[in-house]
């Protein structure tokens, strides 16, 4: 390839990948959701990363959710590959048919009060379906947590008021089943519509391109896709 056919096959990469995320970048914003940034956030979040990152992704999970669970080791990579320039933030919201959803997302939240939501969010999910309430304390005490205070906090009001929080507002979103994400970038607030792992990731990298963010380092996370399933209400 000779210097003029180098110049020519730049340009049409370069414009190539543009219109690549452009095309991404507009049908996210063609997702746009009747909520504000710090709604969507909450109160009282879980975050995982730089906390005033321009792009967030907030997961409405459940620990019960076959589905949750295999998103979750690709969620954490993603994070991992941008820790200054993405936050990831979890939110509780069990489905009504796992009779064990509620005890751990209440159990997880006991655990954000000794500062381990996020020990405790991995402990659950690698010990996957072994939720019973021996399990739930046998984990916050593999974790050196106080037990004595994680007894009381789990049964405390507080913890049961930020789990139906979390549920409230994704029933105002419309979640009706998980793992659902939805991005925010800036103050924009948008669903991602993804049917496996990959195409959360090309939405974090259109999204970072769309801040003025072009950073790719560590960004390794498609070598495999998750499931395209996704638990739902009855």
């Amino acid at each position: 390839m000779n210097s003029t056919d180098k110049v020519i096959f730049g340009v049409v990469a370069v414009f190539t990948i543009g219109i690549f995320a452009f095309i991404i970048g507009s049908s996210l914003k063609t997702n746009k959701i009747n909520s504000t940034a710090e709604d969507l956030v909450g109160t009282n979040p879980h975050i995982k990363g730089n906390p005033d990152a321009k792009v967030k992704i907030v997961e409405f999970s459940d620990f019960e959710c076959p589905a949750c669970r295999s998103f979750y080791p690709y969620v954490l990579k993603l994070a991992e590959s941008h820790p200054d320039n993405l936050a990831i933030i979890y939110r509780n919201y069990p489905l009504p048919m796992h009779p064990r959803a509620i005890p751990t997302a209440r159990a997880a939240e006991a655990a954000a009060m000794q500062g381990k939501f996020w020990d405790y969010h991995n402990k659950l999910f690698e010990n996957f379906n072994s939720y019973t309430d021996e399990d739930l304390l046998r984990y916050a005490e593999s974790l050196g947590m106080d037990m004595e205070k994680f007894k009381t906090d789990l049964a405390s009001d507080e913890v049961v008021k930020n789990v139906n929080e979390d549920s409230k507002k994704g029933e105002e979103l419309g979640v009706s089943g998980t793992p659902t994400f939805y991005m925010i970038v800036n103050d924009d607030v948008r669903l991602v519509n993804i049917n496996q792992y990959g195409d959360l990731e090309a939405a974090v990298q259109s999204a970072l391109q769309e801040v003025g963010d072009n950073s790719t380092e560590g960004s390794d996370t498609t070598t495999e896709s998750a499931p395209a399933t996704s638990e739902t209400q009855n």
